[in-house]
């Protein structure tokens, strides 16, 4: 794609707070920012919706589940005619979000009355009678209309944003995951943790990792059920649920693990199970699939633009798929094939596929700024403030967009101070929403 401009100066937004409250998003964007910073580029990171994007080449936004932030950066790129593209993270919101919150209510019931098996099953029935409705989807429509890419984790995302928004212009980046060269073996876990043949959750305990079916999935079995749960949630009532679910086999939170110790786990697991209700794509399968763990996982999401067929994959929201599954992939033996596949995402392949991105948006923005320079080379400058505004009005009037915002960006800050200014800025920011690339 070439390697203009050579070194690029770059601002990621995203919201406030990420440092106390990581994510998924956090963990995209440190990973893209410590690759690109690696290359030579310089990035910024703000979640200041009104900040002066002058000194940057393009604005990278983060998340479209989060409208009240990210429409407003994009409206600030667009109103600075600035190029910019978003990780989009979009879920499929409507599929599950419902689902779970009633299948969650049942588990409440099921274990005030004692783990009674009636009140599963009668509960169940209910739900398959009368599915819960879908809910609204959550995204960012000016951001998705006027964004110059939106990335996405994979294709299946990409389908999923297209057919909600079929002029979206997608490509699909794919994350890598975070790697650690070690020779640790399976004895470290075990010896540690007394535990021989057990099945691996790795995974902050919340409702959406969907915990509480998987040990409803083997509530009845002999065999150990380890969460590797980090220590820390924001859903600690989720926590206690899980962790008063009884079971006829052990049930270990190990809280945070060493690096090495995480990696024993996953290497003395007879499977790792992550049957969240939603992922994209699940990062923590890509390193179970690394260091050569059996893998079960959910569907519904985007791991299988990722692992393919060489994973088990069940349905979250029922607990027989999920132990099927589980017993289904034990029996496998170990598959090189999976090992390499997941081995194959890093963060250097994404941030080499991102780089290229910002290049060729840029590129084309230029090729667009030149056209529009060259449109409006010939026209006089303003006598002052009263026929400035007349100009934009006659170029808005004449249906002519571009030499409109064109002419209000050159001459606009002679005129700083006028208040009538904002009612225009409103104009020239709708105009070029309509005109961008």
């Amino acid at each position: 794609m070439g390697t203009y401009p050579s070194l690029l100066r770059i601002l990621f937004q995203n919201r406030p707070g990420l440092k106390e409250q990581p994510g998924g998003d956090s963990v995209v964007m440190d990973n893209h920012k410590k690759y690109l910073e690696s290359q030579g580029h310089f990035v910024d990171v703000n979640s200041n919706a009104q900040c002066d994007l002058t000194a940057y080449d393009i604005v990278h936004l983060f998340n479209l589940t989060l409208p009240a932030l990210t429409d407003p950066f994009a409206q600030n790129a667009v109103k600075q005619t600035k190029p910019f593209v978003v990780t989009s993270l979009q879920e499929d919101f409507p599929l599950y979000i419902n689902k779970c919150i009633v299948v969650m209510q049942l588990f409440q019931m099921y274990l005030q009355n004692g783990q009674k098996k009636d009140v599963w099953k009668k509960g169940m029935d209910f739900i398959a009678q009368s599915p819960p409705a879908p809910c609204e989807l959550t995204t960012s429509p000016f951001a998705i209309e006027y964004a110059d890419r939106l990335l996405t984790c994979g294709d299946t995302e990409a389908a999923f944003i297209k057919s909600r928004f079929p002029k979206a212009k997608c490509e699909s980046v794919f994350f890598g995951s975070t790697i650690k060269d070690s020779s640790v073996g399976p004895e470290l876990f075990r010896e540690q943790f007394e535990t021989s043949e057990f099945v691996l959750c790795v995974g902050r305990i919340e409702m959406r990792k969907n915990q509480l079916m998987l040990l409803k999935a083997l509530e009845d079995d002999d065999i150990t059920l380890v969460f590797a749960d980090g220590g820390f949630s924001y859903q600690p009532g989720y926590v206690d649920m899980c962790k008063n679910f009884k079971r006829k086999g052990k049930t270990i939170f190990t809280g945070r693990l060493s690096g090495d110790m995480l990696i024993s786990a996953f290497r003395a697991a007879a499977v790792h199970c992550l049957p969240s209700w939603y992922e994209l794509p699940g990062l923590v399968t890509l390193e179970a699939a690394r260091y050569g763990s059996r893998i079960v996982v959910s569907s519904w999401g985007a791991i299988g633009d990722y692992m393919k067929d060489t994973v088990t994959y069940c349905q979250p929201d029922s607990s027989e798929s999920i132990r099927q599954a589980i017993f289904t992939a034990t029996a496998k033996p170990n598959d090189t094939k999976q090992k390499e596949l997941g081995s194959s995402f890093t963060w250097e392949k994404s941030g080499e596929h991102l780089v290229s991105v910002y290049q060729d948006v840029i590129r084309q923005y230029d090729a667009l700024a030149m056209k529009i320079k060259a449109q409006s080379s010939t026209i006089d400058e303003p006598l002052n403030a009263v026929d400035f505004l007349q100009r934009v009005t006659n170029f808005v009037e004449t249906q002519k967009s571009k030499d409109a915002f064109a002419y209000y960006d050159k001459y606009r800050p002679r005129f700083r101070h006028m208040q009538d200014l904002e009612k225009f800025d409103a104009l020239i920011l709708q105009l070029k929403s309509k005109t961008r690339l």
